[in-house]
């Protein structure tokens, strides 16, 4: 049996930087991965002569410069890849959002907080005061609400001071859709500062108000790409893994996380290898960690308990377009551009959970702040949607490519509504299912966002379940910290707890 002093069980965003940290920390690590690329949701493929994203848009948060770094160039430099990252800036970058009644609201990245705020009185000048007050009461509390979320301290259970963070403990426990009425705001200034329901996958007026702002304050920062996209983070990871004497293992599915008397002791795999470890962390949705590998007989009751009451994330469909001409000459300006055909983003949520294409969409093309990202007068072009997995599992094979076919169609019918002459210019078309997503990021139903995000498994289940009560055992990913900087943030933070058990001998 081989020996570890770590294993950490899938190669996502948070298994890569986990195993990184561990690695680089000097401990002994072995990444199990059961697909024959590593990567999970953070890769590229290739149609003819483009390379498209599979997933990560654009980096909205903590990305800052090189010479004011935020968190993220900052956490690749700490993992030892921030000269293998090339990031592109795009402070000039504008995110169109598309009313329902087909008006175009372009914000732009901008500065301030009073250069933000006054871009939305700007696209709504009659309704300038209650954009103030909605603002001034929001942006501090939102500030706070990021900090708490993206800090340590959301892992480690500390208490904010009452004094300096009143903002945060009046507003933590209200709902957005009150905070709109108390403002007074109109449908369409909701619909934009709420557009970016595709970076937190759920509808709004209940929702704790964080996510919301949250997504809006991101455009105080400038918009940022990756050279490559999300595929050379991936490279870069597992490169610094190799060096520091990491080892990763390929096709090769965990089927058991061996555990004895509360105490994790390694792994079995499909391919009947058995690697011992005082350690396991897992890249994994809690509920496949504990019920798939760990098993309800290992299991504490108060896990179950808890798992039981959380819901696996939504998955998506991604239609992919390599376009013959320029974005531009199809009426795509913006990179981002959020599509609404509806104000009742419930129904939205309904429709993800049917065959129908949703009445919101994000259609981006990278190439419009990233010439590289595509062939030279040509587009890149994603239409994006959300997704339950549950319609296409229980399609039978004969019914899934007509079904597939038609949810293409139909897209490019409803895409057509703005940008109509799109069709005539595909030069490659794909589509990419829950199916699809089941089999490359190995999540349960093809989850990209871990479990359902709430307020209780964001604010206080996720972060609370990193650490098990069976010793030894790890949860990461996009459960604890979601989207593409929560998930990398998420395989450090975790990694670092484990480090200090196993330099102080915790763990035997």
């Amino acid at each position: 049996m081989v020996k570890y002093d770590a294993i950490v069980v899938g190669s996502g965003n948070a298994g890569l930087t986990g195993a990184v940290s561990l690695a680089n920390a000097g401990q002994k690590v072995l990444l199990v991965e059961q697909n024959h690329e590593p990567g999970g949701n953070a890769t590229s493929f290739k149609r003819g002569r483009f390379t498209f994203e599979a997933s990560l848009h654009e980096f909205m948060q903590s990305v800052g410069t090189k010479d004011q770094p935020g968190d993220l160039f900052t956490m690749f430099d700490e993992l030892g890849v921030g000269d293998k990252i090339k990031i592109k800036h795009a402070p000039n970058e504008s995110l169109t959002t598309i009313l329902p009644s087909g008006k175009r609201v372009v914000m732009h990245h901008t500065k301030t907080p009073e250069e933000l705020t006054q871009e939305l009185i700007f696209a709504f000048p009659d309704e300038a005061s209650g954009i103030q007050q909605f603002m001034q009461k929001m942006l501090p509390y939102a500030q706070q609400f990021m900090e708490y979320m993206n800090n340590e301290v959301s892992f480690s259970n500390e208490t904010y001071s009452a004094d300096k963070y009143a903002p945060l403990r009046e507003n933590f426990f209200n709902r957005i859709g009150r905070i709109y009425d108390e403002c007074n705001l109109s449908k369409d200034v909701r619909a934009v500062i709420e557009s970016k329901i595709d970076y937190f996958s759920d509808t709004s007026t209940e929702m704790q108000p964080g996510f919301i702002v949250a997504q809006l304050l991101q455009n105080l920062e400038d918009g940022s790409y990756v050279e490559g996209g999300s595929q050379s983070i991936t490279d870069a990871l597992i490169n610094k893994l190799k060096e520091e004497g990491g080892d990763l293992l390929l096709d090769n599915r965990v089927e058991k996380i061996i555990v004895e008397d509360q105490k994790v002791k390694g792994v079995v795999t499909d391919q009947n290898k058995t690697f011992e470890a005082p350690m396991v962390l897992t890249d994994m949705v809690p509920t496949e960690t504990y019920i798939d590998l760990v098993g309800e007989e290992n299991t504490p009751q108060s896990v179950l308990d808890q798992i039981n009451q959380a819901s696996v994330g939504y998955s998506a469909c991604n239609l992919f377009l390599g376009l013959d001409c320029p974005p531009e000459e199809v009426g795509i300006e913006s990179a981002l551009n959020f599509v609404d055909y509806t104000y009742d983003l419930d129904k939205v949520k309904r429709q993800w959970h049917t065959l129908e294409v949703p009445d919101h969409l994000l259609i981006s093309s990278h190439c419009v702040v990233n010439p590289t990202s595509a062939p030279s007068g040509a587009a890149d072009v994603s239409i994006f949607t959300y997704q339950a997995a549950d319609q296409w599992l229980a399609l039978n094979p004969s019914e899934y490519n007509k079904v597939k076919e038609r949810y293409t169609n139909d897209l490019l019918n409803k895409t057509e509504q703005f940008y109509p002459n799109i069709r005539e210019h595909i030069e490659e078309c794909e589509l990419a299912t829950p199916i699809t997503l089941m089999r490359y990021n190995s999540q349960p139903k093809g989850s990209i966002m871990g479990w359902e995000i709430s307020d209780r498994t964001e604010v206080t289940a996720g972060p609370q379940m990193a650490k098990s009560p069976i010793k030894g055992l790890f949860i990461t990913g996009a459960s604890i910290g979601p989207g593409f900087y929560g998930s990398y943030k998420a395989g450090t933070v975790i990694a670092s707890l484990m480090n200090q058990e196993l330099t102080a001998g915790g763990v035997q």
